[in-house]
């Protein structure tokens, strides 16, 4: 039976991803699982400054580097070391990245098995209190002499892999080696127990550190399938290598359907506030539509972006949804396209093509009065656009809907009730709802799916 060879590597760089920075040091130990029988060390030129808070940690100043050879001189030697060994390092896809991409850049297409000393550990010494190398070596009486540099690093790792094969009893690392190579796209602190516990079905999942803080709040048809997406593709991007290095936990909430994961997912976001969650963190404010009464006396209403303190008689997603529908009621009501903001031709009085029930207000054939009338019986009807209601959709389980409610068009919370549960007032709801802060986006996002299902099942209130 062939023997496993293993390269053992380290690395010190000007920065935290492989996309916009370079190594400064690098040290290959060749391991046949006994011995070091090949070494590499090496200074690395990197040919851009290194930062003042990495030399303040590894020591590694511009000086040290100058005379030092740039990657491409010493690219050759490297790939022949790697080319035919298991690639083992701590935090391994940090090192792998840089490694792949600086031989990438000078022509070698070079790809390994990866072993990484901190996913191994967590399973062969389960209990420690932290999986740091310095940590690592401390419990396991390994001498580390000097931290952050590549040299040092490497016999460190080497000498902990060296007790990781000792006490494998299980066989975790050929098991790995074996079968499981996708496990090591996961992140380094995660135990592959959680992952594998996901559920592939619709709901909101959480993404935590080590000290269970919720970094990432993401929603999910397929739970599973979205969460692996995460942690699959090239590692290059600095914030995507920051955000994998931090995952250590994983839970999730099942929902049943679409809608009630978005108003979770909206509802987490803002109550976790993630550090990861930059799209979702912005505040939306959308289309509304206003009213306002011009020189002439004239309601007028108009479609405009909901600034901050700004208050809408009816908030959309969409400029197109919000346009639609001032639209539709300016025909139902009998309103002049041109005080809607719908004619925005020059002419003093609105195009007959665009309307067929103009009064002829624009035309001074109607007192403003009459015409105000009509405006405010428009805007008092607005409360019926907003009701009270029930939506029923999809639950966790068969036998089950998950509950929606919404009360004068503002979404109060959401649960789950057996299909067979009497509804008839919202008095019904109390024990089965979860209630929810009302905000601009959860608005938003019950408006929109009820205009894009207008058959959704639902219970409407008196």
């Amino acid at each position: 039976m062939a023997t496993n060879v293993y390269a053992v590597v380290d690395i010190e760089t000007t920065g935290g991803f492989a996309q916009n920075h370079c190594i400064t040091e690098i040290a290959i130990a060749v391991f046949d699982g006994n011995e070091v029988v090949d070494w590499f060390e090496s200074l690395v030129n990197p040919g851009i400054s290194i930062p003042l808070h990495i030399t303040a940690l590894t020591g590694i100043s511009n000086e040290m580097v100058e005379d030092a050879p740039a990657f491409a001189e010493i690219a050759e030697k490297v790939y022949e070391m790697l080319k035919p060994c298991m690639f083992v390092a701590h935090n391994v896809n940090f090192d792998y990245s840089f490694v792949r991409s600086q031989l990438a850049d000078e022509g070698y297409n070079w790809d390994a098995k990866k072993l990484c000393t901190v996913r191994l550990s967590r399973k062969i010494f389960p209990g420690f209190q932290s999986y740091s190398l310095s940590s690592l070596c401390n419990e396991l009486g390994v001498v580390q002499t000097v931290k952050h540099r590549a040299g040092a690093d490497t016999m460190a790792t080497v000498e902990v892999f060296k007790q990781l094969l000792q006490n494998d009893k299980d066989g975790v690392i050929q098991k790995s080696l074996k079968g499981n190579a996708g496990e090591f796209r996961l992140p380094a602190h995660l135990n592959r127990e959680e992952f594998d516990a996901l559920p592939m079905t619709t709901g909101v999942y959480y993404l935590m550190n080590e000290k269970s803080e919720v970094i990432y709040v993401g929603k999910a048809n397929n739970i599973k399938k979205r969460v692996g997406q995460h942690f699959s593709g090239k590692i290059t991007q600095e914030t995507r290598q920051g955000f994998l290095k931090e995952i250590a936990h994983i839970s999730y909430e099942e929902c049943g359907n679409e809608l009630v994961a978005l108003l979770l997912e909206e509802q987490e976001i803002k109550k976790h506030w993630p550090k990861y969650n930059r799209a979702q963190k912005k505040i939306k404010f959308a289309w509304g539509l206003f009213d306002y009464t011009d020189r002439k006396g004239h309601i007028r209403l108009g479609i405009d972006y909901i600034r901050r303190g700004g208050k809408p008689l009816m908030r959309f997603a969409t400029q197109a949804e919000a346009r639609h529908f001032l639209l539709t009621k300016t025909d139902e009501y009998r309103l002049c396209p041109k005080l809607c903001a719908i004619d925005t031709s020059e002419n003093e009085s609105c195009n007959p093509i665009i309307t067929k029930h103009c009064t002829g207000n624009c035309r001074k054939t109607q007192s403003v009065e009459e015409y105000n009338s009509r405006v405010q019986e428009f805007i008092d009807q607005l409360d019926e656009y907003k009701p009270s209601f029930a939506l029923l959709g999809k639950g966790r389980r068969t036998n089950e809907y998950a509950v929606v409610y919404v009360n004068k068009g503002t979404f109060r919370g959401y649960g789950f009730i057996t299909k067979d549960a009497a509804l008839t007032t919202p008095d019904e709801l109390e024990d089965f709802i979860k209630p929810c802060k009302a905000t601009i986006d959860s608005e938003l996002i019950v408006n929109s799916y009820l205009r894009r299902n207008p058959t959704a099942k639902m219970v409407v209130f008196n």
